[in-house]
């Protein structure tokens, strides 16, 4: 991989620490066909009564919520949308943390670590707060903003799965390789997650935490 830095800050390198901000989807899929959790299975068998109403529980599988077709809102837990039609949720994504969680045993921070980022031998990615973290800048309003109050961002954790996992260049370099080559036991995964499931506009589509787009009869 060619790495390089582009900064006015010389103190940053290819190991120096970054929010990836919905990258982390990727990361959190990835967790979920790896445990092999089935993807049909509905929300109610899950220790979820905190974060979704019964009655909703019963309706949402797994699979709605890797694909964002559960209906369900983006930062909260009510269903706003008609269900199997694709609307972008964070939320969503938390949950499956949640899930992720109950599945191993543990915090989804050692989860990952066990599961992704120690296999790939990704030494400086967490997935939990972190006092190291660089100030970076966002253009989620249209214009540059520094990060600010990113402990309190990221407050019980519980929408880190959705954004808040936190890498390197030479990390995500790693990662990167990942997909390219889908080796190192994660093939069938990666195979998964680039199926086309809900489909966006100008030739898109969206698989399991992954925005897929079709250039030339190539995935990419």
């Amino acid at each position: 991989m060619y790495e390089k830095i582009f900064s006015e800050n010389h103190k940053i390198n290819v190991n120096s620490p970054f929010i990836i901000g919905s990258v982390s989807k990727s990361f959190t899929a990835l967790a979920i066909l790896k445990l092999n959790i089935s993807l049909n299975k509905t929300l109610d068998q899950f220790r979820l009564g905190k974060y979704i109403d019964k009655k909703d529980a019963k309706k949402i599988t797994v699979s709605d919520l890797l694909s964002h077709t559960s209906g369900m809102e983006k930062m909260g837990p009510h269903i706003i949308y008609e269900k199997g039609t694709y609307h972008y949720s964070n939320y969503e994504y938390g949950l499956l943390g949640k899930i992720i969680e109950q599945a191993c045993g543990k915090s989804y921070q050692d989860c990952m670590k066990e599961l992704i980022f120690d296999p790939l031998e990704m030494t400086n990615t967490k997935a939990k707060y972190r006092e190291d973290i660089i100030e970076s800048y966002d253009n989620f309003l249209g214009f540059r903003a520094k990060y600010t109050g990113l402990k309190s961002e990221i407050g019980d954790g519980f929408m880190i799965p959705a954004g808040y996992i936190s890498s390197t260049i030479e990390d995500m370099g790693k990662y990167l390789r990942l997909y390219l080559n889908k080796d190192k036991g994660f093939g069938y995964s990666i195979g998964k997650m680039i199926e086309p499931i809900s489909n966006l506009e100008y030739n898109k589509d969206y698989g399991f935490g992954i925005e897929i787009r079709k250039q030339k009869n190539t995935v990419i």
